[in-house]
C-alpha cells in the first residue's frame, strides 16, 4: 500500500501508532521508555491535586508555580508527552493576583484547555465586577472550585494583594455556578449573603455538589431545598457564639446530614476554643433525638485546643460537645493544627462529666508546627519568660512541646481506640551537617556509584560515611518517641490498640509502634522507623 512506502520498520502499537524497533528503543532516552502510567505519576508530583482540607486564606506556593514550569516544558518536548501530560498540567488552574485579568482572559481564549480543567482556585482581584465570573462556565468539567473571597477584616499577613473582598455573592456569580453541573466540591470561605434569593445549593441547581466549605453564614434558607452535601467544613469566627442564629442555622441545615465534618478555627485571631453555645445548640437540634443513627463518620477539629482553655468557663465546652456525639457510625476523630500555647493563665479542660465515645477506633492528634501567638488581637499568647523546655533548650536536637500527662484525659474519651497518630509533639533540630552538607554528601555518593559502575569493582572493606540523618533518627528521635509513647501507658490501658504512629514534620521521620501478634511478644511494642520524604 502507498502509505507503507518509506515508513519506519517498527511494530504497530495498540493505539494505531508505530512502536520503535529494538535498535531505536535502545537509543531512546530513559524517560521515553517509561509507560504512560509512570509518566502520569511523575506529572502529578509536579502538579498535585488541590486537597479539600485547604488552608484558610492562601494557597500553598507549590500549587501555584513550583513544578508547573518544568511540567509545561516537558509537555512541549514531543507529541507523546503532550497527549499524556496535558490533562495533568491543565487539571488544576490557579488565578491569584490577576489585577488586569490577563490570566482569565488567556484562559478564555485557550479553548483547547477548557475541557481539561477539573480544579480551580480563584482569588478575584479588587476589580471584580459582573464580567469577572464569565470564564467559569467554560470549564464545564470543573469538579472542585475554591473561591477565595477575602473579607475586610482578614489580617494583612494572609492577603496576597490589596483586594478588600466581597460579602455578597452577586447574581452574575451564582448564574455562573448554575452552569457547573459537574461541580462536586465548593469552597467559599467568606461571604454573608446572595443577591439572587432563588439560588440554592440543592440538587436542582448543583446536582453533583457533595462537599462544601464555608465561613460565616447568614442566609441558611439557601439550604432549605433538598441537597446531598455530606462533606462539610465550617470556618468559625472567634465570636460566632455571640451572633444570633448562626450556630442554629448551621446545625439544622448542614450538620444534620454530614458524614465528614470539620470545624476550622480562624487562625488569625488566636482563638482556640469552640463556641460556648455549641453543645447546647447541638443538644436542642431537631435531629438530635435520633443521634445514635446520625450518619457522621469522621469529625475533624482544626486549630482548636483539646488540652487547655483560655477561660475557665470554656473548660467544659469541648468535653460537653464530644459527650453528645454518641453515634453508631462515628469512628474517626482528628485534632489537627493543635496550638501548644504556653500561657500560664490557661486552664486544663474539665473532663469530670465526660461520657466516653465507645465507637471511636481511630484518633489523630497533630500539633501545629507554626502557631499564632495573639499578635492579631487574640488574647492567647506564649509567656514572655516561658517555662517551655523548647525555649530554654534550643541547643538540643529535640525538645518536648506537650507532656504525655497532658494527653491522658483526652485519650480517655476513646476507650476502644485501635489506631492512634501523634504528630509534632517534639520540636526537632536536625544536625547542622545534614542541612549544610546534604548535597555534597549526595554528590559524593553519586560519584562513588558512578565509579563503581564504570570500574565494576570496589574495595569490599571500604565503608560508606554514616548518614547523620540515620544517626539522628536512631540515637535521638526514636528513643524520644519511645519514651513518650511508653509514658502514656497505652499498651496497658487500651487493650484494643493495634498501632501508634509517632511522626514529626520537622524531623521528616515517623515511627510505627505495633502491638505484637499471637506469635510475637504482645507485652511490648514492635518499632518500625521510616523517613517521611
Amino acid at each position: 500500500m502507498g502509505g507503507s512506502k518509506g515508513g519506519p520498520k517498527g511494530k504497530a502499537g495498540q493505539s494505531g501508532g508505530v512502536e520503535p524497533s529494538d535498535g531505536d528503543h535502545e537509543r531512546q532516552a530513559w524517560i521515553m521508555k517509561l509507560p504512560d502510567e509512570l509518566l502520569l505519576s511523575i506529572a502529578r508530583f509536579y502538579n498535585p491535586p488541590i486537597p479539600f482540607q485547604l488552608g484558610h486564606f492562601t494557597l500553598s506556593s507549590r500549587y501555584i508555580q513550583d513544578g508547573r514550569t518544568e511540567l509545561r516544558a516537558l509537555v512541549a518536548t514531543c507529541k507523546r508527552f503532550a497527549k499524556v501530560l496535558r490533562p495533568v498540567l491543565y487539571r488544576t488552574m490557579v488565578f491569584i493576583d490577576d489585577k488586569r485579568r490577563t490570566k482569565t482572559v488567556n484562559f478564555y481564549h485557550a479553548k483547547e484547555t477548557h475541557d481539561l480543567v477539573k480544579e480551580m482556585y480563584w482569588q478575584p482581584s479588587y476589580l471584580y465586577n459582573d464580567m469577572s465570573p464569565l470564564f467559569l462556565p467554560l470549564a464545564k468539567n470543573l469538579t472542585y472550585l475554591v473561591l477565595a473571597f477575602l473579607p475586610q477584616d482578614v489580617p494583612d499577613d494572609f492577603i496576597a494583594d490589596d483586594y478588600a473582598g466581597l460579602t455578597t455573592l452577586t447574581k452574575s456569580f451564582t448564574d455562573a455556578l448554575r452552569q457547573l453541573k459537574n461541580l462536586s466540591a465548593l469552597e467559599i470561605p467568606f461571604w454573608e449573603s446572595r443577591q439572587d434569593k432563588s439560588f440554592h445549593f440543592g440538587e436542582e441547581i448543583l446536582p453533583a455538589l457533595d462537599s462544601l466549605s464555608i465561613g460565616d453564614w447568614q442566609e441558611w434558607d439557601a439550604f432549605e431545598h433538598s441537597h446531598k452535601i455530606t462533606t462539610v467544613k465550617w470556618l468559625i469566627h472567634p465570636d460566632i457564639d455571640m451572633e444570633e442564629g448562626l450556630l442554629e442555622g448551621f446545625n439544622e441545615n448542614l450538620a444534620a446530614n454530614a458524614k465528614y465534618f470539620q470545624f476550622s478555627a480562624h487562625s488569625g485571631w488566636g482563638r482556640t476554643d469552640l463556641p460556648e453555645k455549641l453543645p447546647d445548640t447541638v443538644a436542642h437540634g431537631s435531629w438530635y433525638k435520633d443521634i445514635k443513627n446520625h450518619p457522621l463518620e469522621s469529625l475533624t477539629l482544626h486549630g482548636f485546643n483539646p488540652i487547655t482553655s483560655y477561660k475557665e468557663e470554656w473548660a467544659k465546652t469541648l468535653p460537653s460537645f464530644l459527650s453528645l456525639l454518641q453515634m453508631s457510625n462515628l469512628h474517626h476523630i482528628a485534632f489537627i493544627d493543635v496550638p501548644s500555647l504556653r500561657n500560664s493563665d490557661r486552664v486544663p479542660l474539665n473532663w469530670d462529666d465526660l461520657e466516653p465515645l465507645q465507637k471511636i477506633d481511630t484518633v489523630q492528634i497533630s500539633l501545629a508546627t507554626e502557631e499564632d501567638t495573639g499578635e492579631h488581637g487574640g488574647p492567647e499568647q506564649h509567656d514572655e519568660d516561658g517555662d517551655d523546655e523548647a525555649d530554654g533548650k534550643q541547643h538540643e536536637e529535640m525538645s518536648q512541646r506537650i507532656a504525655p500527662d497532658d494527653l491522658q484525659a483526652l485519650l480517655q474519651c476513646f476507650p476502644n481506640i485501635k489506631h492512634l497518630t501523634l504528630a509534632n509533639f517534639h520540636r526537632c533540630k536536625k544536625p547542622e551537617e545534614v542541612e549544610k552538607n546534604r548535597k555534597d554528601r549526595q554528590k559524593e555518593r553519586d560519584e562513588k556509584q558512578q565509579e563503581k559502575e564504570e570500574n565494576d569493582e570496589m574495595d569490599e572493606d571500604e565503608e560508606e560515611d554514616e548518614d547523620p540523618i540515620e544517626r539522628f533518627a536512631e540515637d535521638v528521635f526514636q528513643p524520644a518517641a519511645r519514651d513518650f509513647v511508653n509514658a502514656l501507658g497505652l499498651l496497658e490501658q487500651y487493650d484494643k490498640l493495634e498501632q501508634v504512629i509517632f511522626r514529626s514534620v520537622e524531623a521528616e521521620l515517623v515511627i510505627r509502634f505495633r502491638r505484637g501478634g499471637e506469635e510475637e511478644d504482645d507485652g511490648k511494642w514492635h518499632e518500625e522507623l521510616r523517613r517521611l520524604y
